[in-house]
């Protein structure tokens, strides 16, 4: 089962890196936003 996540922080640039990270190492990443509201919203 893949572990799938939402990122969300308010640099884009952390977000960007970080995400390609989790997604080099087999994590799904359903998206990114930079603030918590948005992040809530992706993943309902």
């Amino acid at each position: 089962m893949a572990v799938r996540v939402v990122l969300a922080d308010d640099h884009q640039i952390f977000r960007d890196a970080l995400g390609k990270t989790l997604d080099e190492n087999g994590v799904d990443l359903v998206g990114g936003t930079g603030n918590g509201r948005e992040a809530v919203k992706m993943a309902k």
